[in-house]
């Protein structure tokens, strides 16, 4: 498997610029790429953490709440960078049932972050939590998301498959 991903999750945000510092500050994102025009005002950016990344269009009106999954390797340190820098906690970490840990949180624009040190891309390369099988295909009607949870995709629009 390469180590380049091959989708980008784009989250939009009202306040862009303030969202870049946010992700920067709580959860760790560098800035790749961020365009401005001839005022200040970004209109396009490039976030990174680890061997992925989001892209941020320029700023939406109303952009739809999302979900997205980030893997760390030290969830309590990332945790209590998350809480220095005022990210609202949906939940402690806590052990996931599926193996890892993780927490959630809201950023500024209300989008969900699940941070967590279970990687769904072991689900790609046969490698799975103990006592697990390999899911079948798809849940009818589900397409993959159904299958995977959404989880190899690291963002679900509007809310958590269950």
């Amino acid at each position: 498997m390469s180590s380049n991903p091959s989708i980008y999750p784009v989250v939009p945000y009202r306040d862009v610029s303030g969202a870049i510092t946010f992700l920067c500050d709580a959860f760790g994102f560098t800035p790749h790429l961020v365009v401005e025009d001839t005022s200040g005002g970004v209109q396009h950016a490039e976030l990174a953490l680890g061997d992925g990344g989001l892209i941020m269009p320029i700023a939406a009106v109303d952009p739809a709440p999302m979900w997205l999954i980030v893997h760390v390797a030290d969830l309590d340190a990332h945790y209590a960078r998350a809480l220095s820098a005022g990210a609202r906690v949906l939940h402690e970490p806590r052990d996931s049932g599926y193996g890892g840990r993780d927490y959630t949180a809201l950023d500024p624009a209300g989008h969900h972050w699940t941070i967590s040190t279970y990687n769904p891309y072991n689900l790609l390369t046969g490698a799975r939590p103990a006592g697990r099988r390999a899911a079948q295909g798809p849940a009818p009607g589900r397409g993959l998301g159904g299958a995977l949870g959404g989880l190899v995709l690291g963002l679900v629009p509007g809310g958590y498959l269950g």
